[in-house]
């Protein structure tokens, strides 16, 4: 299981390469092609590659359900950054309301149990779950998740 990190792992936002989508749905195809790309040299097995696409997807997903109002013009930004290893560090940030996941856990949405369980409130769980690391970062201008991916 993966813990939060005390901070981002990745250099500050100035020095990271980032690439801007608009926050809409329809562009989600665009950040799943940029992924399939940053990770091409790393040859992760096509399970490492949808586990990847399926927090980057979670994430898309609430940004434009909950950081933007219809007709917006508003962007997500995503950096991708590889390492020796085949692991990458991914940067997501949006100009949303600052919200910060991973700052209360509830144990009904982390419990095997499904009866117990809440509704919704499950990306966070997935999120530490399937990354090595994940943390996130107040923006003067909205929110910074940094997340480790490492093939397994």
């Amino acid at each position: 299981m993966s813990a939060i990190s005390a901070g981002p792992t990745l250099p500050p936002m100035s020095d990271l390469p980032l690439h801007q989508f608009p926050a809409n749905m329809d562009a989600f195809d665009a950040i799943r092609e940029r992924l399939a790309t940053s990770v091409s040299a790393l040859d992760w097995k096509p399970d490492d590659i949808h586990r990847c696409t399926l927090i980057l997807e979670e994430l898309f997903t609430n940004s434009v359900k909950y950081g933007t109002s219809e007709g917006s013009e508003s962007h997500v930004y995503l950096g991708i950054v590889p390492a020796a290893d085949r692991s990458i560090a991914l940067t997501y940030e949006d100009r949303a309301p600052h919200h910060d996941p991973f700052a209360e856990i509830s144990t009904a949405h982390t419990n095997p149990n499904i009866e117990q369980r809440g509704i919704g409130g499950l990306g966070v769980p997935l999120i530490l779950r399937l990354t090595e690391q994940a943390s996130y970062t107040a923006l003067p201008t909205g929110n910074r998740i940094t997340l480790v991916f490492r093939p397994r």
